[in-house]
């Protein structure tokens, strides 16, 4: 067990495996931020899921430190 904080992409891992689990993702339905396009929603998502996917398999995560970016979930699913 992790007796450390969350770190964002360990959070992003997880939201992104629930969205995984319940997709397609209700595009429509969605409440987008003020000044945000749907295809600019779409884009984001996408670069998030890579920093992700980056970050599983020892890639750079963004803004997270190589020992902080490592995943403790032994199931992740492909993004």
């Amino acid at each position: 067990m992790s007796k450390s904080g969350w770190t964002d992409t360990e959070k992003a891992g997880i939201f992104f495996q629930i969205m995984e689990k319940v997709s397609p993702i209700p595009w429509d339905q969605l409440e987008l931020p003020e000044g945000r396009t749907l295809k600019a929603v779409q884009m984001m998502v996408q670069k998030e899921k890579a920093k992700v996917k980056a970050a599983k398999n020892g890639g750079d995560a963004g803004n997270q430190s190589p020992n902080k970016a490592s995943f403790t979930t032994t199931h992740f699913c492909e993004l």
